[in-house]
């Protein structure tokens, strides 16, 4: 997401208001109701926000850097056939462990960035135990080559397109209820960068950017299971554009502080309802949505070679979409 593994310049004095800031940056998230993801009728989320780890960043070549994330999903709300929000009955948790690899090198004359990660883990009915799923997710494939890259006086700047892809080889099965996976593949398109300034006294505020589009093709099997119990299944979860914005603040010598905001507009949804005949039809299923939403990060350096990275982030209510929260724990070590 950011550059973690960069050195720090201890700062000679913090800003009164950038402590205040960022204590209000710590504390609002924490003020509002917990609430819970969205997701298909087949357990499997919505993507909210960018997800290339460390795509934002400048990574020199010969780099092989890897990275244990931690991630939980609740959901609780899904889409019916109208096109409206619907809550369920009952909590759908996602629990998954994403060991992560990324390397650099160079080719023709180009600095190139590949990132691989093949996550693993359960989703399962809080109150519905007897739908349950395990199992490897889908894996992703990231790539970019670093377009240009600046980094002297107080300014450094980065730009790094990329195209990530998304394995439809996760355990989704279309007689489960709920997935580990969503069985579909994802193209993504992404222009990302940073755009950094130097203080004086040695501080950084470093503003990290993602803009980019998400081409989904949805599993092409009815979810059987989905229909008897819920009344319909997606096959295609709608095409996304979103862009996600971090503003990283260097406060301390080993400590950095981040705000992300991120927005994504998800397009029409096609799929298999059930039919006022009782039969089973293919058919438009609802708009889709736009949603904000907001988080907060934290990422400690412990030297130059370990950092640790957490974030919460939670919807902001956009149009048509529902409530949602996500967390991310990782670790990550730099062999060269």
């Amino acid at each position: 997401m950011k550059n973690r593994l960069s050195n720090k310049n201890k700062p000679d004095g913090i800003n009164r208001f950038l402590l205040l800031y960022c204590a209000v940056l710590l504390i609002f998230p924490f003020l509002l109701n917990p609430v819970n993801v969205f997701a298909g009728p087949d357990g499997s989320g919505n993507n909210f926000f960018y997800k290339g780890p460390m795509a934002f960043a400048y990574l020199s070549p010969g780099k092989f850097i890897t990275e244990q994330a931690f991630d939980y999903q609740s959901f609780n709300s899904k889409f019916n056939d109208n096109g409206s929000v619907e809550h369920l009955s009952y909590n759908v948790v996602k629990y998954v462990y994403a060991p992560q690899l990324i390397g650099t090198f160079k080719l023709f004359g180009l600095d190139n960035y590949i990132e691989a990660i093949v996550p693993f883990g359960k989703v399962l009915m809080s109150t519905k135990f007897n739908h349950s799923r395990g199992g490897l997710d889908d894996p992703e494939l990231y790539y970019g080559i670093y377009a240009y890259h600046y980094n002297e006086n107080r300014f450094m700047v980065n730009l790094l397109p990329q195209l990530s892809v998304t394995f439809p080889y996760g355990n989704w099965n279309n007689s489960s209820l709920v997935n580990i996976g969503g069985d579909e593949w994802q193209f993504q398109p992404a222009l990302t960068g940073i755009f950094g300034i130097r203080a004086a006294d040695g501080q950084k505020i470093i503003l990290n950017y993602a803009l980019g589009y998400s081409i989904n093709k949805g599993h092409p099997a009815v979810n059987d299971s989905a229909i008897n119990d819920e009344g319909f299944s997606y096959t295609n979860p709608g095409d996304n554009f979103f862009t996600d914005a971090f503003l990283n603040y260097v406060i301390l010598n080993k400590l950095d502080i981040y705000d992300e905001i991120s927005y994504i507009k998800q397009y029409d949804n096609y799929g298999y309802f059930a039919d006022s005949s009782g039969g089973i039809s293919f058919g438009y299923i609802n708009g889709g949505y736009q949603d904000f939403v907001e988080g907060l990060g934290l990422a400690y350096h412990y030297d130059k070679s370990l950092s640790f990275d957490a974030r919460a982030l939670k919807d902001m209510h956009g149009e048509n979409a529902p409530d949602g929260g996500y967390g991310e724990f990782d670790a990550v070590y730099d062999f060269k």
